[in-house]
């Protein structure tokens, strides 16, 4: 009895809401992220700040609550010096993730997942099912934006309740509600233009390695351009062309009420808006039902 190859099946599974289809993609790829030693590994490592402020909060916090139990001037000393503000916040957090950190975990994590996706001709796959070009932009940013804001959004949020908490006031969130707008808007600066621009990086290749390779260097060749331009001409303003200065140069005029350099902040996020935006267009136009392969 011969035996027939059936290359195509129809879906057979029950159809979730249009607007919730690309929850999908993201759910498969942050579990196919979480089973790779390497992920855990540079989460684990982007925590480090997370800790550090968590420390300093629950120090000050015992400095506050000591009372006669805590000599006068140590918990004085301790009040002065361990100051929960946005600038602390900006310090002790934040500098790390907008230099480095959420940078790095969205080239592992989001690098390989277009490239990955060409490289099979998986596209033909993903669109066979009734999922639409939307869908599968959207589930892919999901898996980097799930990685990018736990380290940013979900800690930065958790060290401000804690920080709450340990004030043990509630009349002190009316007091402190623009520190926590600021860790929201600074958690989103830091990664959804990044996470935007590596999808749209990925999706020019068919190797994951190489899509790393383009971003780092991107974001190491715009950062070296910008010092450059600002050594040779004395001339801040050079530091827009900077990724990780816009970044900074947002996140301190919105924690420290200052800019961190000296050019219009309005500068950075029209820089920030440009990138994401293009990224957009530019993944809306690579990523096609049907993959020619040459």
């Amino acid at each position: 009895m011969p035996i027939f190859d059936q290359g195509f099946r129809a879906f057979e599974g029950t159809l979730a809401p249009p607007t919730h289809r690309f929850w999908t993609i993201t759910k498969a790829g942050v579990r196919l992220a979480m089973k790779k030693k390497w992920t855990w590994v540079v989460v684990l490592l982007a925590s480090i700040p997370f800790l550090v402020l968590l420390v300093t909060i629950y120090l000050r916090g015992t400095a506050e609550q000591a009372g006669n139990t805590l000599d006068q001037r140590i918990a004085a000393t301790a009040r002065d010096v361990l100051v929960i503000n946005g600038e602390r916040f900006w310090l002790f957090f934040f500098q790390f993730h907008a230099g480095f950190i959420v940078p790095m975990i969205v080239l592992f994590v989001g690098a390989g997942l277009i490239a990955n996706d060409r490289r099979t001709n998986a596209l033909e796959i993903y669109f066979s099912r009734p999922i639409t070009k939307r869908d599968y932009i959207f589930g892919k940013l999901g898996i980097v934006l799930t990685f990018g804001l736990f380290v940013t959004l979900v800690e930065g949020v958790l060290l401000y309740v804690f920080h709450v908490t340990m004030k043990g006031e509630i009349s002190y969130l009316a007091e402190s509600y623009d520190l926590f707008l600021g860790i929201v808007a600074c958690s989103l600066i830091i990664t959804v233009p990044s996470a935007a621009a590596i999808l749209a990086i990925s999706s020019f290749v068919k190797s994951a390695r190489f899509a790393g390779l383009t971003f780092f260097g991107t974001i190491m060749l715009t950062a070296a351009a910008g010092e450059i331009l600002h050594g040779v001409t004395g001339t801040k303003q050079f530091w827009a062309v900077s990724y990780i200065a816009n970044a900074q140069q947002l996140c301190t005029q919105i924690l420290l009420d200052k800019p961190q350099f000296d050019f219009p902040w309005g500068v950075s996020l029209a820089v920030l808006v440009g990138i994401t935006i293009v990224s957009f267009a530019v993944l809306w136009r690579r990523i096609r039902p049907v993959e020619i392969v040459s």
